[in-house]
């Protein structure tokens, strides 16, 4: 297991739903953006519950804070939320449609080139 400073970091999806008196604060901030500690509870939820809302659940790359469980692992690798994360970003690189931002900035770019080639050949 990998550790910060906190506590031992989980590398697989894994669900807690043995122990009747769960104290369970885990740091999920780089999966879900949460800024704060989270606690986890022993309340079964639906799969495709939004990630936020899966308080049972323990997820690849967060941490524990405090506390301790016993726990099944249900998913690995690409089937994690992390893996699910990283297909999605493998599936949006290999697009070739150009972001908004970017088809701005390569018009911006075409007239601001036409324009010093005006300014070049009446002062040049």
């Amino acid at each position: 297991m990998n550790s910060r400073n906190d506590g031992p970091s989980i590398w697989s999806l894994i669900v807690e739903q043995f122990n009747d008196t769960l104290v369970l604060r885990v740091e999920q901030g780089s999966l879900t953006g949460e800024s704060e500690t989270v606690n986890k509870m022993n309340k079964i939820v639906p799969l495709d519950t939004y990630i936020q809302g899966k308080k049972c659940m323990l997820f690849a790359g967060i941490i524990i804070v405090n506390g301790n469980c016993v726990c099944l692992v249900i998913q690995i690798g690409m089937e994690t939320e992390i893996g699910k994360v990283h297909r999605q970003i493998y599936v949006a690189s290999q697009s070739e449609e150009d972001a908004p931002l970017k088809k701005k900035l390569n018009d911006f770019g075409e007239v601001l080139t036409k324009m010093i080639g005006v300014i070049c050949v009446l002062y040049g």
